[in-house]
């Protein structure tokens, strides 16, 4: 459909998720819980986001990683436009 492709993964090119200008509208992808993104996906993105971690672990549960994008997506697309639904 001619969307630009966000994925969120961590990768060596990712950049941190609260610094990238996300496009309106756009299609984002979130990975397997273990697997993550498989590399066609990659290979196919406009942008690779990732959520940066501190400590020892790297991952963060997918759920709550989709709803701490997802808010922050929405939250600067309404400051673009308020009255937007």
């Amino acid at each position: 459909r001619g969307l630009p492709l966000v994925v969120l993964e961590q990768t060596p090119d990712a950049v941190p998720w609260n610094s990238f200008d996300y496009p309106f509208p756009h299609c984002f992808v979130v990975g397997h819980e273990v697997r993550g993104v498989g590399d066609p996906i990659l290979e196919l993105a406009d942008a690779v986001v990732e959520i940066p971690m501190a400590g020892i672990k790297h991952s963060l549960n997918v759920a709550v990683s989709f709803g701490v994008l997802a808010y922050e997506i929405r939250r600067r697309w309404l400051e673009l436009d308020p009255t937007a639904p």
